[in-house]
This record gives C-alpha cells, sequence and structure tokens, in this order.
C-alpha cells in the first residue's frame, strides 16, 4: 500500500513539474547599449502546470527568464532608464500535451517598454514563436511538452531582443548632450 501511494506521489510530482526558466536562454544578440538599461516591470497571463492539465508556462517563470536574458544580453542593471512589461496572451498546443508522439507549442508575448521617468511607451509589439519536439528527442510526453514550451518561450525572447535593441540603440543616438551616447 505505501509502495503505490509512493508511486502515484512520485508521478504526480514528475507529471506537474513547470518548464525551467533557466532552460530558456535565448542566444546573445549583440548591443552595446549602457544607457538602454531595463528593469522587468509586471510579467502577466501564462498559466500553472498541473497534474491533471500538463506542463504551461505561468508569468512567474517567464519574468525570471526575461530578466535572465535581459541581463545576458547587458540590458539589465542599477539605473535602468526603461521598465518592460509582458503579457502572455497565449500558449497552444498542437499534437496534445501528454498522449501525442510529438508536441507542438505556440507562444505569443505581448512586450511593452516604457521610459521609467514619465512612463511614455517607446515600442511595444506581440511576439510568435513555436516549437515542435519529436518523440525521438525526448520520449517522455510530459517532458517532451515542457521542453516544446521552454524552447517557444528562448525564441520569444530571441525575437523580443532582436526587434527592441535596435530601437533602444537608435534612442541613444538622440540622447540628451551629456550622456554616453552623445560622447560616441
Amino acid at each position: 500500500m505505501h509502495t503505490a501511494v509512493a508511486l502515484i506521489c512520485l508521478l504526480a510530482t514528475a507529471c506537474s513539474f513547470a518548464p525551467r526558466p533557466d532552460r530558456m536562454r535565448p542566444d546573445p544578440v549583440p548591443g552595446d547599449l549602457p544607457d538602454a538599461r531595463i528593469a522587468v516591470g509586471d510579467v502577466t497571463g501564462g498559466r500553472s502546470s498541473s497534474f491533471w492539465t500538463g506542463p504551461h508556462l505561468d508569468a512567474r517563470t517567464f519574468a525570471v527568464a526575461l530578466a535572465t536574458a535581459l541581463r545576458n544580453a547587458g540590458l539589465s542593471g542599477a539605473a535602468c532608464r526603461y521598465r518592460i512589461d509582458a503579457h502572455i496572451e497565449d500558449e497552444d498546443f498542437s499534437g496534445g500535451v501528454i498522449a501525442s508522439p510529438d508536441s507542438g507549442v505556440g507562444l505569443t508575448v505581448r512586450y511593452v517598454v516604457t521610459e521609467r521617468a514619465n512612463g511614455v511607451p517607446v515600442w511595444q509589439e506581440t511576439m510568435r514563436s513555436g516549437s515542435w519536439i519529436r518523440q525521438h528527442e525526448v520520449f517522455v510526453g510530459v517532458e517532451r511538452a515542457r521542453r516544446a514550451i521552454e524552447i517557444a518561450a528562448e525564441r520569444n525572447l530571441h525575437q523580443m531582443l532582436s526587434r527592441l535593441i535596435p530601437v533602444l540603440a537608435q534612442r541613444a543616438g538622440d540622447a540628451p548632450a551629456g550622456t554616453t551616447a552623445s560622447r560616441r
């Protein structure tokens, strides 16, 4: 009896693990923008993982991944000029979460970057990314779905950085006298 209960608890725990933010690392996007530090603001949307629904991307996990992506791109620091808010609008599965031999995930996130000093939006865009994991790549269905979510989030963050950095670079070029950007 104790073995059966332990097995059920182990299975429930294994099936409810959420995606891990440390596995959502986008490729670095080049940018030397000392005046374009960004603080992570509100991250909303998504949904929690559970035994019954399988793995999903929640706001807290994505906030950690977003902060890590900004830090790795050199866009975080003590004195942040900008704030980024993100809302996970949609996470859809193709092929099913657990029962399917292949798992596909589409992820839609809305990003808004504002000036911290005045709250004026300087950039906003909705990014759609996806990934597809085959059965031979990751055998266990729950782990396959979890990894597909992590890859979709990683791609979404890379897309966001690729589109945001040129905007920030252009704004740094328009920076007022006395800033690092004007001394170039």
